[in-house]
């Protein structure tokens, strides 16, 4: 019960508190929040990359910051180094 309270919170202060273009929740068992400047288009690929392919046992929360053409990822939450670079590369590639 507290950890998705805290989970909501932290979405919501973090947008107050750090400034981003969009941002991503994953929570297991619930759907993949996207909100900011992401096209419609690509929330569908987004969702399924999250709960299908990479599947985390702990909530992830993923940043993105965009200055021109670089696109700068924050990615916090239980993910391994390995699979933190696998959100990245995904992203990278569907986010041009």
């Amino acid at each position: 019960m507290f950890g998705g309270l805290a989970t909501t919170a932290h979405w919501h202060l973090s947008a107050i508190f750090r400034p981003c273009d969009f941002a991503i929740l994953y929570r297991p068992g619930g759907p993949v929040r996207v909100r900011g400047r992401i096209a419609k288009a690509k929330v569908p690929a987004i969702s399924g990359f999250f709960s299908r392919d990479l599947n985390p046992e702990r909530a992830v929360m993923v940043r993105g910051i965009r200055r021109g053409k670089e696109l700068r990822l924050q990615i916090s939450g239980g993910l391994s180094p390995e699979a933190k670079q696998r959100v990245r590369n995904f992203l990278m590639e569907h986010l041009r």
